[in-house]
């Protein structure tokens, strides 16, 4: 497994926030469309975010639910194309059920090892999230 910090916030003005990204990360970033579906899971949490290229990546965490900065301890499977996301959907809807579909699109600006998205979520709002890649685990 992997570790990360991550910390989430609402935003209230995302053009300042992207303003001040691409200042730090001395880019214009990356967009990057996707649509998360979460399914029920007796430990943890499971997610499966396919991205607008048709790639995607089914993803294991365990994160608490307090506020403020959270440790998150996570695994990746990479999917190589669109039919690997509709059948790992598929698959894991009949066994889990979902829970939640997210659909969003995410500016993502690397600064330094920190990842800072700002996410414009349908129906939810615009959101800035950073993580920051602690290390390895087994």
């Amino acid at each position: 497994m992997s570790r990360n910090i991550e910390i989430k916030a609402v935003l209230k003005d995302p053009e300042a926030a992207h303003s001040r990204a691409k200042k730090l990360s001395n880019s214009d970033g990356e967009i990057i469309r996707q649509t998360d579906t979460f399914f029920k899971s007796p430990q943890g949490r499971l997610k499966l975010r396919c991205f607008e290229n048709d790639t995607g990546v089914l993803v294991y965490y365990e994160r608490s639910d307090t506020e403020g900065p959270k440790l998150s301890d996570y695994s990746l499977v990479e999917l190589a194309s669109k039919k690997g996301c509709d059948e790992m959907k598929s698959i894991l809807k009949k066994i889990n059920g979902i829970s939640g579909v997210v659909e969003k699109i995410r500016h993502l600006y690397m600064v330094g090892q920190s990842r800072v998205h700002i996410d414009t979520v349908t129906d939810l709002g615009d959101f800035l999230e950073i993580e920051v890649i602690q290390a390895q685990i087994n």
